[in-house]
């Protein structure tokens, strides 16, 4: 550490800085506030300035203001060592940027127990700054490894096109990395599969059970496998993969060319809900199995259920995320809200967004 002494009498510089030496300090002397600019530029080192106020060329309250203007981020304590009372001059000089006042004539014992506290709140300020300097580092690497990231699952979990137009599918996360899982894939037959599931938790952690997931999803389309298959080697992988508390609700679905005939694996999700044309009420095909990553192979159930629709029938499809939401008052949006909207005609996936928004409120 250095102290840079600023006065334009030689006699005041010699006493400050043999006050100094005794504390086994090193200083740097300037003889008007010009000149300490030119010191203190010059030399990182200085931390501390002991500052006189009149003088020629350039006062102390002049040389703090510009200090501590360059100074930036730099670390600068300014102490005026003054003969002056007058408050509106001591005013000045805090708002300046002073830091502190040492009267004149100097009393040795008052002096270096000011810079010992002032030395004491600047190493505490350099251990701040170096925490706050690794914090920015990690963050900076973490953000660097959150767009690596987020560019494997943006790219493993694009939905492929399918021949179907008849399907809508929507997603809104409640974070850049979640559990959430919509995807759709063709059958090389015509048919279509589809798969809605929602991991426990949120974040990263309960994003990486998706990759693998996907991975098998999109194999076993372009394969044309069972989704029993499929089922039981999302359970297997994800069995050894997730920690206990950790688990996967999905629905795996092959809704076969003629678009009339389905298969269903439901694990740990709501109802799917079925708005049969001419009917007053919503059918509900129930889940029948334990979500993925629980059991064991030999205890894992992939046993389908088969179901046929009349023409002009709809399928909703929907994780708790939906139903749960909760507006200020911490109420739930409920699953009979939601059965009222699926009720009705016009386009339901977009008046569930829209009342869903406006029960939160954001």
């Amino acid at each position: 550490m250095k102290v840079l002494i600023v006065d334009d009498h030689a006699y005041n510089r010699e006493l400050l800085s043999y006050v100094l030496e005794d504390e086994g300090i090193e200083s740097l002397q300037a003889f008007d506030g010009q000149h300490a600019i030119d010191v203190f530029l010059s030399d990182q080192a200085i931390e501390l300035i002991l500052m006189d106020i009149n003088m020629p060329n350039m006062d102390g309250i002049d040389a703090t203001r510009k200090i501590k203007e360059y100074a930036d981020n730099r670390l600068a304590t300014i102490i005026f060592v003054t003969a002056l009372d007058d408050p509106k001059v001591l005013v000045r000089c805090l708002d300046a940027g002073g830091d502190d006042f040492v009267p004149k004539p100097i009393n040795e014992a008052i002096l270096v127990s000011r810079l010992r506290a002032h030395i004491r709140n600047q190493e505490m300020y350099k251990g701040l700054k170096s925490a706050n300097d690794k914090l920015r580092y990690h963050q900076k690497l973490m953000e660097r490894e959150h767009q690596v990231v987020e560019h494997i699952f943006r790219n493993n979990s694009e939905s492929v096109d399918t021949v179907c137009q008849n399907i809508t599918l929507y997603t809104s996360p409640a974070s850049l990395f979640n559990g959430d899982i919509l995807l759709s894939a063709p059958s090389p037959s015509g048919g279509v599969y589809l798969l809605v599931g929602d991991f426990t938790g949120h974040g990263l952690s309960a994003a990486l059970g998706s990759l693998p997931v996907s991975s098998i999803f999109y194999d076993c389309a372009a394969k044309q496998e069972s989704i029993t298959y499929m089922a039981s080697l999302m359970n297997r992988r994800l069995l050894k993969l997730l920690p206990s508390e950790m688990f996967f609700c999905a629905a795996l679905i092959y809704i076969d060319p003629t678009g009339q005939k389905a298969q269903f694996w439901v694990g740990g999700m709501n109802d799917i809900l079925c708005k049969v044309p001419g009917q007053p009420s919503l059918q509900k095909i129930n889940a029948q199995h334990m979500p993925m990553g629980i059991l064991e192979e030999d205890e894992f159930n992939g046993s389908l259920e088969l179901h046929q629709f009349p023409l002009g029938s709809r399928l909703y499809i929907f994780t708790d995320g939906v139903n749960e939401a909760k507006n200020q008052q911490a109420e739930e949006f409920g699953l009979e809200a939601l059965e009222k909207i699926f009720l009705q005609d016009g386009h339901p996936i977009d008046s569930v967004i829209q009342a869903v928004r406006e029960f939160t409120r954001g």
